[in-house]
């Protein structure tokens, strides 16, 4: 009798010609609607995952069903809105929040010069930019994308950016509401007192080709090379609570990466991908640390394996912050970003030398369209 896992990768063979591309709903000459779904199905296994501890688990579970809906109100004005509902059946948990993961208007004054407004990504670092329907390896790097306050490293405000020199800068910059220092009920915790936003921004450098798009993909398919290098960073007055709850910190978070696709043929060519990432959140904080992660590829066809890298030492002398993960996988494009399937095997740590490693191996089937 076939596997759950059999069937789930059977069924998006089945559907991979059709995932090629948003529907487009034409309203006259200059305006339009776009409506999109992406699906994410994992099966995971982890050894001593059971809760009895000792035992592996095995999980199947939709990772990410999001409703994608966006369009041009005319040629300089246009919206996203896009909705998640996240580890769906994760652990046999199905009452799982149904949210806004994003929604933002966007006014192109000139390509030099775009402003955003709404609930949207804070532009400090490249990881923090990238978008969940055109990963790389499985997932994002969480464990080294650490905003507090925010919701999936997501914040209300207004942000500018642009690109200029023949697209070879680019920027962002952005003002966005922050942590809110005073409960529902008026009763304040200390954090930011006096309300102050929070600040974030990045500039980039393309040395070949250009990363235009709003969320940038962590993989092209281009026949010609694309090379970047960026910094970001982003700032919160007195954002965090000191360790044991005890006294504020203010929140500092600066990045540095580079980014490269090279084509080593026809179709196939070398993608890489290394970032640091250093924050401050406080003397002895989890939250203050340096770390970095590295994933490259080499795809041929439609046939890429992959390795990556997290690492990250927190100033918490106990060690509880610290995460190690190594990871090596293989993607298969059915039809690129549109259909996928990916595996991918990790070896992880969380918190100090002496913690447990945990084991386990994912399977992810992605539709996009």
């Amino acid at each position: 009798m076939p596997s759950a896992q059999s069937r789930l990768l059977a069924c998006l063979l089945l559907a991979a010609g059709a995932a090629r591309a948003t529907v487009k709903i034409p309203v006259n000459d200059e305006t339009y609607f776009t409506l999109g779904l992406l699906a994410q199905m994992q099966a995971v296994g982890t050894r001593d995952g059971a809760p009895d501890g000792t035992d592996p688990s095995t999980d199947i579970f939709v990772r990410r069903l999001r409703l994608l809906l966006g369009g041009y109100i005319n040629k300089s004005i246009s919206f996203t809105v896009e909705t998640d509902q996240a580890n769906f059946g994760k652990k046999g948990n199905f009452d799982v929040q149904f949210a806004l993961i994003n929604a933002f208007v966007s006014f192109a004054l000139a390509k030099e010069a775009i402003i955003d407004v709404g609930f949207m990504p804070i532009p400090a670092s490249r990881g923090a930019m990238n978008g969940a329907l055109k990963l790389h390896t499985i997932d994002f790097h969480n464990p080294l994308l650490i905003y507090p306050g925010t919701r999936s490293n997501r914040e209300v405000g207004i942000e500018l950016r642009g690109a200029a020199f023949a697209d070879r800068v680019q920027y962002r910059f952005g003002v966005f509401d922050g942590v809110q220092g005073a409960s529902a009920a008026g009763v304040g915790n200390g954090l930011n007192p006096p309300d102050i936003p929070r600040l974030a921004g990045m500039v980039r450098y393309n040395l070949f080709g250009s990363e235009p798009a709003y969320f940038i993909p962590n993989i092209y398919f281009s026949a010609t090379p694309v090379v970047s290098i960026g910094a970001g960073w982003s700032y919160q007055y007195k954002g965090t609570l000191g360790p044991g709850g005890t006294g504020t910190a203010d929140l500092l978070a600066w990045s540095a990466d580079a980014f490269a696709e090279w084509p080593t043929g026809d179709d196939q060519g070398i993608i890489g991908n290394v970032a640091y990432h250093g924050y401050r959140a406080g003397d002895g904080s989890k939250n203050t640390g340096d770390g970095g992660y590295l994933e490259v590829g080499y795809r041929v066809g439609r046939i890429e394996p992959t390795l990556a890298v997290d690492i990250f030492k927190a100033d918490d002398p106990s060690g509880a912050g610290d995460y190690l993960a190594f990871r090596g996988g293989l993607n298969y494009w059915i039809e690129k970003h549109g259909a996928n399937l990916k595996a991918e095997f990790q070896n992880e740590r969380r918190g100090p030398s002496t913690a447990k490693r945990g084991y386990s191996i994912t399977m992810q089937a992605q539709l996009l369209f």
